[in-house]
Parts: C-alpha cells; structure tokens; sequence
C-alpha cells in the first residue's frame, strides 16, 4: 500500500464502480482533507474498514436506486403499452367501421346496379317480346298470305286438271268419232274398191 493518497485515482475507481463523478469527487476530497489532518499512526485496519462500510452503503444507495429506476421504467413501459394497446384497439375500431362504411356502401351500390340491370334486362326482354310478337305477325301474316295463294293456285291447277281432263275426254269423243269415221269411210272405200 502507498504513504500518499491519489484522490483522482480513488474518484475513477468510484467511478468505474457505479459512483456519479461528482460524488466521487466530493467523497476524493473529504478523504483527502481527513487523511491530511489524521496522524499517521492511525490504524489503517479500521480505516479500510470504515471506507469498506462506506463503500457498502454507497452501493446499497446505488442499487437502491437501480431499483427504483428499475420500477420507475417498468411502470413507464407498462404504461406505454398500456397506451399503445388503446392506440392499437382505436385503431382497430376505426378500421372495422371504415370497413363496415366501405362494406354498406359497396353493397348499396351493388343493389343499386342490380336494380338497374334488372331494369335493363327486364326493358330488354319487353322489347325483344314484342319485336318477337311482331316478327310472328309479319311471320303468320306472310305464311297466311302464302296459304291463301297457294291454295288459290292449287284451286287454279285443279281448275285446269279438270278443264284439261274435260278437253281430253272431248279430245276422245273427237278421236273416236274421227277414227270411227275414218273406219267407215275406209270400210265403205275397201266396199267399194273391193266388191
């Protein structure tokens, strides 16, 4: 052990054991100032003693400190997250009701286009019914009027089947009369030529 006292040596070595520097420094020159007015036939056994006992207090001081920073930044934190937690749940209640406007309205909106497109289809199927009904009409009108022509064609054709069939048996009358005719005279001609 040295005859002389080094304060700034015992203030780092505080220092580096936890003690703010200017405690430190405080507790360097009221060490320094005592061991200046001690006799130098002081037990030095008692004396590292008492600076042991010091130190021990300074470090239950510190730690005492420690701790209650220790619960002071616990009850920060929880706090925090206590905070955050209700940022976080506002959040997420506004988000689920943005949602549910978002949904209400997009679902509005698809009612709305559905109204419209069954209107829509519902005036289009009207239309396309009568344009059907209409084409039927035309359609049963023209088939109607080709009915009653072809029928007054058929009429026509048996009308000239039956003049035709009329001539043919008259053109037979005549033919046989003709022939008849003409079998007489050639008989009364082979009569007479052939006596």
């Amino acid at each position: 052990m040295s005859d002389t006292f080094d304060p700034q040596s015992y203030v780092d070595e505080l220092e580096a054991a936890g003690v703010p520097k200017n405690q430190a420094s405080v507790h360097a020159r009221a060490l320094s100032t005592a061991l200046a007015n001690m006799v130098r036939t002081v037990d030095f056994e008692k004396f590292g003693n008492c600076i042991r006992c010091e130190m021990k207090e300074m470090e239950n001081r510190i730690l005492l400190r420690l701790d209650v920073l220790r619960t002071g930044l616990k009850a920060e934190i929880a706090e925090i997250r206590s905070e955050l937690k209700a940022d976080i749940a506002g959040v997420r209640s506004a988000l689920k009701a943005e949602i549910a406007e978002v949904r209400s309205e997009l679902k509005a909106e698809i009612a709305g286009l559905r109204s419209e497109l069954k209107a829509e289809i519902a005036e289009v199927r009207s239309e396309l019914k009568a344009e059907i009904a209409g084409l039927r009409s035309e359609l049963r009108a023209q088939i109607d009027a080709l009915q009653v022509e072809l029928k007054s064609d058929i009429a026509g054709i048996r009308a000239d089947i039956t003049t035709l069939k009329a001539e043919m048996l008259l053109h037979r009358w005549a033919f046989g009369i003709v022939f008849a005719m003409l079998t007489a005279n050639l008989t009364l001609t082979f009569h007479i030529a052939f006596p």
